[in-house]
């Protein structure tokens, strides 16, 4: 199986990333833990879709970390789009 992210896929998935970052970067973190869990479940089920496997322990890192207030505003959701990009799960 191929395991490259196409552009319009890393586009698309950015974008959602991306959004989520930008909403706590917006509310300070304040609101992390609410606006994460929708954007957790889906990229939780685009990781497992697209690569047939349990998300990474770096998945799980960032999930946690974007779920405390004040650490949320650090882009991490759209940062771990980016590493996959570059560099894709076996």
């Amino acid at each position: 199986m191929n395991s490259h992210i196409t552009e319009a896929e890393f586009l698309l998935i950015g974008l959602i990333a991306l959004t989520k970052d930008v909403l706590g970067l917006l509310t300070g973190g304040i609101f992390a833990f609410v606006f994460n869990i929708p954007f957790l479940i889906v990229l939780w089920l685009w990781s497992y879709l697209r690569f047939k496997k349990f998300p990474s322990k770096k998945f799980l890192t960032i999930g946690f970390l974007e779920s405390i207030p004040g650490i949320s505003i650090i882009p991490g959701w759209t940062g771990y789009i980016i590493s996959l990009w570059l560099n894709p799960p076996k």
